[in-house]
């Protein structure tokens, strides 16, 4: 297995107990060798699972911590990539400036966050998310194929993942190109107030 040092290891897969069980044993393969394990859990659920050994009730979160006993167990440092109160930012624009807003959290300004932990790592770290957030990852940290394990090469070869992953991404544009356009806009006026300001001569 040739793999790029100056890269991370991307693995993809889904939220799921039946998709863990499936991947578990490849999991066990690509964390030898490394010394940290960046995993899509927020900081309470990995501390949980290591510092009280409790499973979290609902199967999203608790399919990952095994991930993280599995980590934790071949001497990695499991380092969470979302913040504790990730889904509560979400959740807050949601209910402040709608459904775009509430995507624009969960996809582009997360999927931001995780590429700048990820871009100064190597090879002895591996990175661990659903494959419709790993896919984006990829093309924006220019991963080798070399470094993509896991359902990502399947997520790659289809134009539609599924109908809720696609139009959330969809959604999360919309408000990107919203908050960019906002953004020049603000850069104008503050270009054409030091204009006003400047003496003439």
């Amino acid at each position: 297995m040739v793999i790029r040092p100056n890269k991370p290891i991307l693995f993809g897969i889904v939220h799921s107990h039946t998709d863990i069980d499936t991947g578990m044993e490849q999991f066990k393969i690509l964390l030898k060798g490394r010394k940290f394990a960046y995993i899509e859990l927020a900081p309470k659920f990995v501390n949980q699972i290591l510092t009280r050994q409790e499973y979290h009730q609902s199967p999203d979160i608790s399919a990952y911590q095994r991930l993280v006993v599995e980590a934790n167990k071949a001497g990695l440092k499991v380092i969470a990539l979302d913040k504790d109160d990730t889904y509560k930012r979400a959740e807050k624009a949601r209910q402040e400036r709608g459904l775009k807003a509430c995507y624009y959290e969960t996809f582009d300004k997360r999927e931001k966050k995780w590429c700048e932990m990820l871009r100064n790592t190597g090879n002895n770290s591996i990175a661990v998310m659903h494959p419709v957030h790993a896919v984006e990852i990829a093309k924006l940290l220019k991963l080798p194929e070399e470094n993509i394990f896991g359902r990502i090469k399947e997520y790659f070869k289809v134009k539609f993942h599924s109908k809720v992953a696609d139009s959330s991404r969809w959604f999360a544009g919309i408000e990107r190109e919203r908050i960019e356009t906002q953004r020049l806009e603000r850069r104008r006026k503050k270009a054409r107030d030091r204009m006003k300001r400047q003496p003439r001569k």
